[in-house]
């Protein structure tokens, strides 16, 4: 889905992100870790909306300066780790945002398609009883999904998630992190998101981008990846790894050294 080579972001002079070599593929819940200023999140921008860099940056075989501002939201939607929507704004208003990019500018008219789509997204999250209601009214977790809804009705192939799960309790973080594994396996929607928790990252995950100090450290298939090893390379932690009760993948917990309370 995208490609990058030898890609340079200069901040001021300063270089803030370096990559040699970068694949993320197509059909695949991407995840992105590494330590906070790594660069994680200016990676996630390259990917949508900065076009101020150096190098080769392909989507979908194409160069990614050569798309239209208008052209790209219909291709790729993108969700900041702060989505700060107006508080008096309804859940159908926010919604009908997603259209934009399918309006023109002499006609901001939901037409009877913006209407049918909104309504199918509706319905695939479950959010018809938020349609009426002010964002100011609802909790943490239905405010998320009202966004990857805002970001589905894009229709966009490709979400773009810096830290999802931020501020949520951990109920909401797994109601989120299904709802992006469904979205990725029934409807083959590309994801690419900034995650902290590595157990999250290793049950979700299809694959694994590891950056440190505007490096890529690794990439490749999450089972390959998450090694403690690797993750002692990229966060300097040592790592304890152990069977999930269910088989099916690796717990993976920091060495704590054992300090009795005094």
């Amino acid at each position: 889905m995208f490609d990058l080579k030898n890609v340079n972001y200069r901040v001021d002079g300063k270089s803030i992100l370096e990559v040699v070599k970068l694949h993320i593929p197509k059909h695949k819940l991407t995840a992105i870790i590494g330590p906070n200023g790594s660069g994680k999140s200016t990676l996630l921008q390259l990917l949508t909306v900065q076009r101020h860099y150096q190098g080769q940056l392909l989507f979908q075989g194409r160069d990614m300066k050569s798309y239209s501002r208008s052209q790209l939201a219909r291709k790729v939607a993108f969700l900041p780790q702060k989505c700060v929507f107006p508080p008096s704004l309804r859940g159908r208003e926010l919604l009908a945002c997603g259209r934009f990019p399918y309006q023109r500018f002499w006609h901001n008219q939901l037409s009877s398609k913006d209407k049918a789509v909104i309504a199918r997204v509706s319905a695939e999250l479950s959010l018809e009883k938020l349609l009426e209601r002010r964002i100011e009214s609802i909790s943490g977790g239905e405010r998320q999904r009202l966004a990857i809804g805002l970001a589905l009705v894009q229709e966009a192939e490709v979400l773009v998630l810096d830290e999802p799960t931020t501020y949520l309790d951990i109920v909401h973080q797994l109601e989120v992190l299904n709802l992006l594994q469904k979205l990725n396996r029934e409807r083959k929607l590309t994801i690419v998101a900034v995650l902290h928790d590595l157990n999250q990252v290793q049950a979700y995950a299809d694959y694994v981008i590891g950056l440190k100090a505007g490096q890529i450290i690794f990439q490749g298939k999450a089972e390959d990846v998450l090694t403690a090893e690797i993750l002692h390379d990229l966060f300097g932690v040592e790592m304890t790894t152990y069977i999930a009760t269910s088989g099916q993948y690796e717990v993976l917990l920091p060495q704590v050294p054992y300090s009795p309370c005094l």
